[in-house]
């Protein structure tokens, strides 16, 4: 978990970090996401866009292309945050 935190920071340094309005957003998104998926799902696909695009490509390196074994490796890293490490790992991706 922590390599594939590290490889995120890696890729997102030449963007400017989220802001407050953006991170509101992602947060109610979750909130009204439909309960029938995961916790770590419904963070997934509330993410911006460019934010999503680091994500995949950290995942994607690590797991050498493997788009299922990423996907759930995503879903499991999310699923663990708790809500404000969330918010903090908004903060700085």
């Amino acid at each position: 978990m922590i390599y594939r935190f590290s490889l995120l920071i890696l890729y997102n340094k030449t963007k400017l970090t989220m802001n407050t309005a953006t991170i509101t957003k992602v947060l109610k998104r979750v909130e009204s996401a439909s309960n029938e998926y995961s916790l770590g799902f419904r963070r997934l696909i509330a993410l911006p866009a460019r934010t999503k695009q680091s994500f995949d490509l950290a995942a994607n390196l690590e797991t050498k292309f493997d788009g299922q074994k990423a996907l759930n490796n995503q879903k499991a890293f999310l699923e663990s945050l708790t809500e404000k490490e969330f918010t903090n790992w908004l903060m700085i991706s």
